[in-house]
């Protein structure tokens, strides 16, 4: 609570989503925010933006210098080159390349898009998307929306497997909301087609080293809180 400190040029938000919430109070002291994007086989950031208020949660800017980035037209992955791109994973052989693309690119398990004015949006994970009806589902965008709702104070999204849709998106949450009442809410403020169609309390979510949702853990849980339910 606090001017930023003098000779301070950038504050970098990264390793994870910034919300709206936590760049507020930066904002309105005049700390010089930026979202940056990158990963371990990037040497870090590859992408960053300034948070001003033109700036939406998952906008992470445009490439750094040197870097190129590109989508995927199959997938809508992002692909990166530059020299910063690792020389491959470490393989027992000795061989340098592994887990790159032939030309020595990264094609990223983070899915983008690209707005009008050249900056790159992150649209969620390949490998956690949930797809429902042919629909895909990015289960933090429907976390984000569901932690608007009073009473929850932690929210996990997983899908299940369904006969008919494929997938069902069922959402996990702690806080002392009823679950009747955070299905209703959904129901007022999430998109139908993002929307859970089964909302269980638990205690806590389950979390890596890092803070982050354990995807693998979720969907346990899901899975055995669903068969509590129905035994």
């Amino acid at each position: 609570p606090a001017p930023a400190p003098l000779g301070l040029r950038c504050l970098l938000s990264g390793g994870g989503p910034l919300s709206r919430e936590a760049a507020a109070p930066a904002l309105a002291r005049d700390w010089p925010l930026w979202q940056g994007w990158g990963m371990t086989e990037t040497c870090s950031h590859v992408a960053a933006t300034p948070v001003d208020e033109h700036w939406q949660p998952g906008v992470v800017g445009r490439p750094l210098p040197g870097v190129t980035l590109a989508l995927d037209p199959r997938s809508d992955r992002i692909r990166i080159a530059g020299p910063v791109v690792m020389a491959g994973y470490a393989t027992a052989d000795g061989a340098t390349g592994a887990g790159l693309e032939p030309d020595g690119g990264l094609l990223s398990n983070d899915l983008g898009a690209w707005l009008p004015d050249g900056r790159l949006r992150l649209l969620g994970r390949a490998d956690t998307m949930i797809v429902s009806g042919g629909i895909n589902i990015d289960p933090e965008a429907v976390e984000a929306g569901l932690l608007a709702c009073p009473g929850v104070d932690e929210a996990g999204v997983t899908g299940r497997p369904d006969p008919r849709w494929g997938q069902l998106v069922l959402a996990l949450y702690a806080g002392p909301a009823e679950p009747g009442a955070v299905a209703q809410w959904a129901r007022d403020h999430l998109p139908s087609a993002s929307r859970p169609r089964r909302f269980i309390r638990v205690a806590r979510l389950p979390r890596n080293a890092m803070g982050k949702i354990s995807r693998a853990e979720l969907a346990e849980l899901g899975l055995e809180a669903e068969a509590g339910a129905s035994g």
